[in-house]
């Protein structure tokens, strides 16, 4: 009788189990739809374009030099308010600037991923202040020096530039009767990219745009 008990309660112990885990599973995954619902329904939408300048400060020993690029930029991400006035906005950016010097022509194509940390206020219910701070990532994709039919591939095994960068941009945005965003900052290169030794180069940059908000 004893064991027949036993058995009893170890099936009726495993069964309780078994129906805990069913119910912490479903809690758990009624709590992500819940959070990715509310995520969902607080994000807008946007994209955008605009001018992107692009010097770059390069050092070896006592000698400075300045490169400077111009192009533009197209951009896509969402908002998410996790505040009254505060705001996170990751987004994906493609660049393309390009240097021309004497004969030499240097387009550079980048993948950059910026997330911005706004703080806005508004006024009235047409116009939005606010300022952001923007760690961003950013990936070489292409940059070739060209000579006449000559050209050097910048990222090969006999070019300067390291791909990877990390740059923090600070910046001031307007928003107009919440659908047109115009913004303004300057990003500062930290990561030196030069594979040569004894030498440090940092890509730096403004960009001003606009972008239209969902």
């Amino acid at each position: 009788k004893r064991l027949h008990s036993t058995g009893l309660f170890s099936i009726f112990a495993v069964g309780q189990l078994t129906s805990n885990t069913d119910i912490m599973k479903k809690l758990f995954l009624s709590i992500v739809v819940a959070a990715a619902t509310a995520i969902c329904a607080n994000a807008q939408l946007y994209v955008g374009a605009g001018y992107s300048y692009s010097p770059t400060a390069s050092k070896a020993g006592k000698i400075t030099e300045r490169f400077d690029r111009n192009g533009f930029y197209i951009q896509a991400g969402y908002g998410l308010n996790v505040g009254k006035h505060l705001g996170i906005v990751p987004g994906l950016e493609y660049e393309v600037v390009t240097k021309t010097e004497n004969d030499v022509k240097q387009p550079e194509q980048y993948l950059n991923i910026p997330v911005k940390v706004t703080y806005g206020f508004s006024l009235g219910n047409i116009v939005e202040l606010g300022a952001f701070v923007a760690p961003t990532f950013s990936m070489g994709l292409t940059s070739k020096a060209k000579v006449d039919d000559t050209s050097v591939d910048m990222y090969g095994e006999d070019g300067f530039y390291k791909r990877g960068d990390f740059r923090v941009g600070l910046g001031v945005y307007c928003d107009l009767i919440e659908k047109v965003r115009i913004n303004l900052n300057y990003n500062f290169g930290v990561v030196n990219r030069s594979k040569v030794d004894d030498t440090t180069m940092r890509r730096n940059g403004v960009q001003l745009g606009v972008a239209y908000l969902f």
